[in-house]
């Protein structure tokens, strides 16, 4: 006998034997993160069924028990031969739903795919005319699938008979399906497979059937071409390429599949982005691929249901059955057990490269967490029977330090006093995300005080729309100040400006301390009242009240001498527990004695006085915090010291504690076990996600809820809440009382959906202000090739703003358009001004660059007018002069101009051209230097002059905006590597204007350098400005994917954005009557010479030849045509002609076009015959004997 010891044996599922409705299960298939499925064979008949049981962690989840409920309602109701028929439904002995469905074998449609590639037509007529009749039935009853992909679709086989079947109708919507069925997928939230999704959903907007159709023109490009539409690394990518890309055209099938030439005709159709340009129901797109919409038989019901009916939610096997996971998510054999999906053998790798799969799969890296300062200030609050408040009571982050001193004792280094724990790794996102909303809303209902204020924390970085009403009702009711308090921040957190007005209501009605706390969370929402209501209680004769409203003005860089004044005055007062964060807010305001002497406290004293100053000194990113926490971190004090060290070293991006603060979650005291899951929220990497998730299955609920709220600003970055979260940050921006800040924000515009760009930037041309006006008529510009509205709007203020400036602008934007009329705007701007004002210089400008000179005379004009300013716009209107020589020699004549601006605007202009002149180089160089200039700065690095020293030397300028000038040319001049270090400086700046750049430099960067980039971006994303947020948003957006597994559901939904006034449509002028003669307009300097004539009839022969060569013949024969006028028919040109109409005669005799050749040819023939010079005679000779043999082939 062997001396080891039988294996142990598998405990026995409780399941296994029991009857549930008639049916007994004998075994269990397979299981997940959701729930499991069993085998069950019926008592009587001995038919065969799937039996599908929600887990225990979901037996009390009403959202999942709903869901369940509603896709057995929808199966029935439908009740469709090709989709999973549901017969069964209730309740195990153990109080868990379930529901008993028929039971397949076969392999999902995306394993399909995966292992053969493009697939004959055959195959695809099957499984299209089924699953197009399928979704007709489906929406007949007004139920729409929402995500329909390969993974949802089951192919069995019987032959060459091919049957299909769509599954999950979980997440469909249908107004009827289910009770509550409008509460779970309600319009404005984005569900459904970022590469299958329909440009409706993605927008938040109501959906219909032909979103389903969408994602059916996708699969069928994927079945014909064996690859998917539209890939990237990014989510966000992804979505906008669905709103964006052009329709990608099949590449062309092999023969041997058969695929009809039809079929490649109708998919862009199919792929349209609007739904009205789509099929607009499942049977006219069956008809069109002529197809017999009619499905086939239904299946037996004796096969086995696969993996792919969860979604890929982890289901493993137990041995039982065998079947093929999709390439994502492993490759499960029979007896095998669980297969390692991180590392497949090599016999278990596809043949086909791996399919990414991943329903709003999470793109963006881990959130730091940027704790208020103003929070800190709640250590005055007081309840209402007067006691002060204790400081681990605190919740937003100052009960750390408590901790130090209260379980610090008898722990010693930490090391001793914790085990070696292996955290089980994360893969299923979504069952993560419930736990953490399950362990944060018991929170919510605790009775102890600093665990509600946890909770509160977390649901506010979890940015979930739907616990905003519990928000609000915790402020008005708690009995408590300090959770009323918390509430207030966690309502700024969500991001959404409607939060304003719940807030100012329940403003009236609470203490001093509250008001406060409302006060910051407008501030942060940036209304008005905020500030104005924080100055307020700078006078308020309480101290706490003082210095909670100090600091949350200090927090927002507001640096004026009254705040100023307040935080001296609480610092001579002596309380040495205020003095750190009272010198980091005054440090933040550019205080340089404040910032010296938090840097002496982090070196002098002992290790817990060090430790404060340096966590103040972290929350302004200074780098000297770093060496002070780390050494703390190293040395062999009490855990609890090092755990903060860690996490202030963790807000700086320096991840040295990383194994302190794992150990930490494992230490016996519950306390130190809440400080390490706390201090867990700050580190930027998915190493946190193991040991945060172990945290909550602590048996300590502080230490559960403190684990999830660490989790919430972890997870608070998924692709649909940066979508989200974007867009609303925008449109608190739009609404700002600065104007720069608004004026940043209409630049954000450019990375959102157009649509809803259209309309932010719609209500932002009614803006006070003319260089926002200015901005969003420029942005309007860019859409308005593909928006009729923006285009409209545009074309609106050329003539009815107020603002010269705007109206400029708006000429450029109709010029750049594309329009027909584009040129009659354009003249019509220009009569009358006499081409010297702003207005009328730029249309002139646009005119030259469609090649009408008929304001080129005003525009010289103008470059000798009296006005600096005047000059300056029409040296910069003339970069469009398609004359190189002499639009050159007349910007070198600009560079002597007495007016620095004249010469800093023909500079910039040279430099756009490439002109290193040393002329146009000394100029730029004055304009860095003298008015610190940073197109001027930009100009220079592109022409190769290295800027790197001087924007070193202005990113530490006192001036914020010589600073704020370096953060925007640091990736121009110093590139993505060297940049890194000189924005890391910007994003720890006091000054809004230097964070935004550098986080708009950072986000230009991301894709390149994306370790060093996200943990700034991230420190940026919870910035108290929201165009810092939206513009860190951005960059977070175009980070690479770095975690696997499930995400989860998407809850957030996009602020609904009032429709925009529509524009106005200014009448045309009428058409200007054509010119009697074609006289050269006379210029007045001395430099144009009177050959002018020549030199464009020479351009355009240079040109004809040019599309010759490329084989655009029409547009050589047109070019020639002008030449011919502007020429007076010279030899040059009529044999050119000739030579291009004998090109189109050959061309047309192939296509068989044998009229049209005769034609060419004879028309070639004259223009021969008209040629009468010199050596050009004998060539011309020679192409008439040329026409006449091609005339007498064609007879």
């Amino acid at each position: 006998m062997s001396g080891h010891p039988a294996p142990p044996m598998a405990p026995r599922d409780p399941l296994i034997g029991v009857e549930l409705d008639n049916y007994r299960v004998e075994a269990k298939m397979a299981e997940g993160g959701m729930g499991l499925i069993y085998r069950a064979v019926h008592n009587t008949i001995g038919r065969q069924a799937a039996i599908k049981v929600l887990s225990h962690r979901y037996s009390d989840d009403q959202n999942m028990i709903k869901r369940l409920h509603r896709e057995a309602v929808a199966v029935n109701r439908i009740g469709h031969p090709n989709i999973v028929d549901i017969f069964g439904f209730g309740r195990t002995p153990d109080n868990r739903e379930y529901f008993i469905m028929e039971f397949l074998e076969g392999e999902s449609l995306a394993e399909v795919i995966l292992r053969q590639g493009a697939l004959p037509w055959s195959f695809t007529s099957q499984v299209m005319a089924q699953c197009l009749d399928a979704l007709a039935a489906a929406h007949d009853l007004d139920i729409i699938h929402r995500d329909i992909k390969p993974e949802n679709i089951l192919v069995l086989r019987d032959g060459d008979q091919i049957t299909a079947k769509v599954l999950d109708f979980g997440i469909a919507k249908s107004i009827g399906v289910g009770e509550g069925s409008e509460q779970l997928t309600s319009a404005g939230s984005v569900m459904g497979t970022p590469e299958y999704i329909a440009p409706e959903q993605i927008r938040g907007k109501e959906v219909d059937g032909r979103a389903d159709l969408y994602a059916m023109g996708l699969i069928l490009y994927e079945l014909v071409s064996g690859k998917q539409p539209y890939t990237s690394d990014t989510v966000m990518s992804l979505l906008m390429s669905h709103l964006r890309d052009p329709i990608p055209s099949a590449p062309v099938p092999a023969p041997q599949l058969e695929i009809p030439e039809s079929v490649l005709e109708i998919i862009p159709k199919a792929m349209a982005k609007e739904p009205s340009q789509r099929f607009q129901d499942a049977r006219s797109f069956a008809a069109a691929l002529g197809l017999d919409s009619r499905a086939g038989s239904p299946a037996d019901g004796t096969r086995p249901l696969p993996d792919s009916f969860w979604e890929a939610d982890g289901l493993r096997s137990t041995g039982e059955i065998s079947w093929r996971g999709t390439a994502p998510h492993g490759v499960l054999t029979a007896g095998t057990g669980p297969v390692d999906r991180q590392a497949p053998t090599e016999a278990q790798l596809p043949t086909q490269p791996e399919r990414k799969r991943s329903p709003l799969v999470w793109l963006a890296p881990l959130a730091l967490i940027v704790l208020s300062a103003a929070a800190i200030a709640f250590i005055a609050l007081k309840p209402k029977n007067g006691a002060t408040k204790d400081a681990t009571k605190d919740g937003s982050g100052s009960f750390a330090t408590a901790l130090v001193k209260t379980s610090g004792e008898g722990s010693g280094a930490g090391v001793g006093a914790t085990k070696a724990v292996r955290f089980a790794p994360v893969n299923d996102l979504k069952d993560l995300v419930f736990r953490v909303r399950r362990t944060l809303n018991k929170g919510l209902d605790s009775s102890d005080t600093s665990i509600r204020q946890r909770a509160l924390i977390g649901v506010g970085d979890l940015k979930d729309q739907n616990v905003r009403e519990k928000l609000i009702d915790v402020l008005k009711t708690d009995p408590e100040l300090a959770p009323r308090a918390t509430a207030a921040k966690a309502l700024s957190q969500l991001g959404d400006q409607s939060v304003a007005a719940p807030l100012k209501a329940a403003r009236r009605t609470q203490e001093p301390s509250v008001r406060v706390a409302i006060d910051d969370a407008l501030q942060r929402l940036h209304d008005p009242a905020g500030r104005k209501g924080l100055r307020k209680a700078l006078t308020s004769k309480q101290q706490g009240i003082r210095v909670a409203a100090a600091l949350a003005l200090g927090e927002s860089g507001d640096g004026s001498k009254r705040v100023r004044k307040v935080l001296e005055g609480l610092l001579a007062s002596g309380n040495a527990k205020l003095t750190p964060p009272l010198l980091s807010a005054l440090a933040r305001s550019g205080h340089e004695k404040a910032l010296s002497t938090l840097r002496e406290g982090a070196k002098k004293g002992d290790a817990r006085t060090k430790l404060t100053y340096a966590e103040a000194l972290a929350k302004l990113g200074d780098e000297d915090a770093a060496k002070a926490l780390r050494a703390i971190v190293k040395a062999k004090t009490e855990l609890p010291t090092r755990l903060v060290a860690a996490k202030g070293l963790a807000s700086l991006g320096d991840y040295t504690g990383l194994g302190v603060l794992k150990r930490g979650v494992t230490h016996r005291s519950a306390q130190v076990r809440r400080l390490a899951a706390d201090a867990l929220g700050s580190v930027s990497d998915r190493s946190a996600l193991p040991p945060l998730a172990h945290t909550l299955k602590d048996k300590e609920q502080g230490v559960r809820v403190t684990g999830a709220a660490s989790l919430a600003r972890i997870l608070s970055l998924m692709p649909d809440q940066l979508l989200v979260s974007g867009q609303n940050w925008l449109l608190a921006a739009l609404s700002q009382g600065d104007w720069s800040a608004r004026y940043a924000a209409v630049g954000l515009t450019a990375e959102m959906d157009p649509d809803l760009a259209v309309e932010l930037l719609g209500w932002a041309l009614k803006d006070k202000d003319e260089r926002v006006r200015a901005a969003a008529v420029r942005r309007l510009a860019q859409l308005a090739r593909n928006s009729a509205k923006a285009r409209t709007y545009v074309r609106a203020r050329l003539f009815y703003d107020r603002s010269p400036a705007v109206r400029a602008a708006a000429a450029e934007g109709v010029g750049s358009s594309g329009a027909s009329d584009a040129k009659r705007l354009l003249l019509a701007a220009v009569s009358g001004d006499k081409s010297r004002s702003v207005v009328g210089i730029a249309a002139a400008g646009q005119l030259l660059a469609m090649g009408d000179t008929r304001g080129l005379k005003g525009l010289l004009r103008a470059t000798k007018a009296k006005s600096a300013g005047t000059r300056a716009r029409a040296y910069h209107a003339l970069t469009r002069w398609q004359q190189p020589d002499r639009r050159r020699q007349l910007l070198r004549r600009g560079l002597k101009d007495k007016s620095g601006e004249v010469r800093l605007a023909s500079a910039l202009v040279l430099a756009r051209l490439g002109d290193k002149d040393a002329r146009t180089l000394k100029v730029l160089e004055e304009a860095v230097t003298d008015k610190g200039s940073q197109p001027a700065l930009e100009a220079l690095s592109a022409l190769g002059v290295s800027q790197a020293t001087r924007v070193k030397l202005l990113a530490s300028a006192k001036p914020a905006t010589r600073r704020r000038m370096a953060m925007s040319s640091a990736v121009s001049a110093l590139g993505a590597t060297h940049a890194v270090p000189l924005l890391r400086r910007g994003v720890r700046d006091d000054n809004v204007g230097v964070r935004r750049a550098a986080a708009q430099g950072l986000a230009s960067i991301a894709a390149a350098q994306p370790t060093a980039v996200a943990p700034l971006l991230n420190k940026l994303a919870h910035d108290p400005d929201a165009t810092v947020r939206a513009a860190a948003a951005v960059g977070l957006a175009k980070l690479p994917r770095k975690l696997a597994g499930k995400p989860p559901a998407p809850t957030a939904k996009v602020a609904p954005v009032k429709l925009a006034p529509a524009p106005t449509e200014p009448k045309l002028p009428k058409k200007p009557k054509a010119a009697k003669t074609d006289k050269p307009v006379t210029l007045e300097l001395s430099f144009v010479e009177d050959n002018r004539r020549e030199a464009s009839y020479k351009e355009l022969i240079v040109r004809a030849e040019l599309q010759l060569r490329r084989g655009r013949y029409l547009a050589a024969l047109r070019t020639l045509s002008q030449a011919r006028r502007v020429g007076k028919k010279r030899p040059a040109a009529l044999f050119e002609t000739a030579r291009v109409l004998m090109k189109l005669a050959i061309q047309a005799k192939r296509q068989g076009d044998k009229r049209k050749a005769r034609g060419y040819a004879k028309s070639a023939r004259r223009y021969y015959q008209k040629v009468r010079r010199g050596n050009l005679t004998a060539k011309a000779r020679g192409g008439e004997r040329d026409a006449a043999r091609l005339l007498k082939a064609l007879r």
